[in-house]
Order: C-alpha cells, then sequence, then structure tokens
C-alpha cells in the first residue's frame, strides 16, 4: 500500500475511516432481541428505550472507546519506536481493574458506573507513581515507564487476585465479566463519564502527533531542533492515561486493541505521525463497533464479553508478528 505524505492522501482514508465507523455504530442499532421496529416507527415507549436508552449509548461507547484504544496504541509505538508496543505498558489496565475493585469491596461505590470511577481513579493513580520512578532529574526515560509499569502491574494483578480469592461468589462473576471487557448495559451516564476525558485526550494526541516524527529522529537530535523533548513526552503519556483510563474504566479492559489497530494501520498506510494517529483512533473505532455488532450477532441471546472476541483476533496476530519480527 502507498505510504501517506500529504493531507490530499490522507483525507479520503480519514473520510472512509469516519464514514464505516458512523455506519457500522447505526447498523449496530438494529442487532439485538426484544426491538419491534414497527412499534418503534408508532412511536412506543418500550422500543424507544430499548434505542434511545440502551442501544444508542452503547453504539457511543464503542466508537469513543475504540478511539482511545487506537489513538493511546500509536502514540505509545510512536514514542517507544516499538510496534510491539501498546499502552498497558503505562499498568493502566492493572490500576483500573485495582481500583475498580478496591471501591466496590470497600462499599464507596458499586454498580456499573461506580465500577468505572474507580477503575479511572485507579488508573490515573498508576500513571502518577509510574512517572515518578521513571523520572529523575527532570527527564522520563521511556524505558523506565515500560520498567515501571510492568513491576507495577504485576503486583496490582497479584493483588487483585487476592482480593477475589477472598471476596463473595457474587462479587466475583460480575467483577469478572467487567475485567473481561464489555460494554453490555451501558446508558448515557457511562457516555458522560468517557466523552469529555476522550475528547481532551484525543485532542492533545492529534495536537501533537506532527511532534512525535521529529522525536523519532531521537532526543538529541530533537533537542537541537529546538522540540522541548520532556514536555511534550509527559503531555503525550499523560493523554495516553486519561484516554485508555476512560476506555478502561467505562469498557473494561478490552483486549488488543491499542496493539493490533495502529500496527495494521501502519502496514496499510505508513507511520507519519500526523496521519498515523488519527488513522489509529478512527480504526479503533470501526473495530470495536463492528467486534461488539458481530459479537451480538454470533451470541445472541448470550451476552459475550467483547474483549474475549477482541483477544481472540489480538493474539495469533501478536505471536505472528513475533514470529516475523524474529525471521527477520
Amino acid at each position: 500500500m502507498r505510504r501517506i505524505r500529504t493531507f490530499a492522501e490522507a483525507a479520503p482514508r480519514l473520510a472512509l475511516l469516519g464514514g464505516l465507523s458512523l455506519a457500522a455504530a447505526l447498523a449496530s442499532l438494529l442487532v439485538g432481541p426484544g426491538l419491534d421496529w414497527v412499534q418503534l416507527w408508532a412511536g412506543d415507549s418500550t422500543a424507544s428505550l430499548i434505542v434511545g436508552g440502551l442501544r444508542v449509548p452503547r453504539a457511543i461507547t464503542a466508537l469513543l472507546a475504540g478511539a482511545c484504544f487506537g489513538a493511546s496504541g500509536a502514540v505509545v509505538q510512536g514514542l517507544l519506536r516499538n510496534p510491539l508496543a501498546g499502552p498497558d505498558v503505562m499498568g493502566v489496565s492493572a490500576g483500573s481493574a485495582a481500583g475498580a475493585l478496591l471501591l466496590s469491596i470497600t462499599g464507596v461505590a458499586w454498580g456499573s458506573l461506580g465500577l468505572a470511577m474507580g477503575a479511572w481513579l485507579g488508573a490515573a493513580a498508576c500513571a502518577v507513581v509510574i512517572l515518578k520512578l521513571s523520572t529523575a532529574q527532570g527527564k522520563t526515560s521511556l524505558t523506565g515507564v515500560v520498567l515501571a509499569g510492568m513491576a507495577l502491574s504485576s503486583l496490582l494483578a497479584a493483588v487483585t487476585t487476592l482480593i477475589l480469592t477472598l471476596s463473595r461468589e457474587t462479587d466475583i462473576s460480575r467483577f469478572l465479566f467487567w475485567l473481561a471487557g464489555s460494554l453490555a448495559n451501558r446508558r448515557w451516564d457511562h457516555v458522560a463519564v468517557l466523552a469529555p476525558a476522550a475528547a481532551a485526550a484525543l485532542a492533545v494526541m492529534l495536537v501533537s502527533a506532527g511532534r512525535l516524527n521529529v522525536l523519532v529522529l531521537g532526543e538529541p537530535t530533537a533537542r537541537s531542533l529546538g522540540l522541548g523533548v520532556q514536555k511534550l513526552k509527559v503531555r503525550l503519556l499523560a493523554a495516553v492515561v486519561v484516554a485508555t483510563g476512560a476506555a478502561v474504566a467505562v469498557s473494561g479492559a478490552i483486549a488488543f486493541i491499542g496493539l493490533l489497530v495502529p500496527h495494521a494501520v501502519r502496514l496499510l498506510w505508513g507511520q507519519d505521525a500526523r496521519w498515523f494517529v488519527p488513522l489509529s483512533a478512527l480504526a479503533g473505532a470501526l473495530f470495536l463497533v463492528v467486534a461488539d455488532t458481530a459479537v451480538r450477532l454470533v451470541f445472541s441471546p448470550f451476552e459475550v464479553p467483547v474483549g474475549v472476541v477482541t483477544a481472540l483476533l489480538g493474539a495469533p496476530f501478536f505471536l505472528l508478528l513475533l514470529a516475523r519480527r524474529r525471521g527477520r
């Protein structure tokens, strides 16, 4: 595929992915049991509630969460200059799980929205600790971010497992379903939690994306060209944490989108960050909407976590990438 170098080349791809994402979201409103379209057009209150109160916010949540995962993966891969990296290196998923569980078992909050707020706070706290551990003399080491993220993720995963082992069976089943990654029963209050954080974080990523091209040349070269390397790294890492943390808080730990989607975009259209980041955001939105719709079609009337499907698709793809890199 031809590598994108100018806006004129990027615009058709951006429009195509944006249009497909909206079309997939609209099509997802047609999927699912319990809806009589004749009654909907006649203004039946139950049918209107199913569409307006459940399916529309679910579709919007899928679009926003997918965009957050896709853009965050693109930024992390650009920062680390590693196509096999993903937003999980910031410890966001482990922090989200620990935060959600701690708030629920202490009785501070329960229910889907309570889990979302606890997950977001846990992700933010985890990211602050990682940035503190990886920053010395005013400089943030990206290698330090990865190592601190791995260590803290392992610690939090062990704590989460221990708490779950000691919890009631009913609490375990509800929490594990959320942790697997699901968009079931998303409502407008979930959209209200996700939308502001997603809008702010994605705006920062898109505005700063072009400077990633300079950072790829190496930090000494970037500084010689007048780029504020430390401020850029902290700003982009903070945006990744806000975007991924909010998405995980609302949708659960949906796996592999931050790795799978940006890598596919890079293979198709290159890694010029000016287009790589927005294309990854739109492709992530499209991928998650399609995956969620497919889950509802294939497994209806059962509600299977969409994270299971993304993991089944993403894990073999990741192993294939590792095999190709080993062959090279």
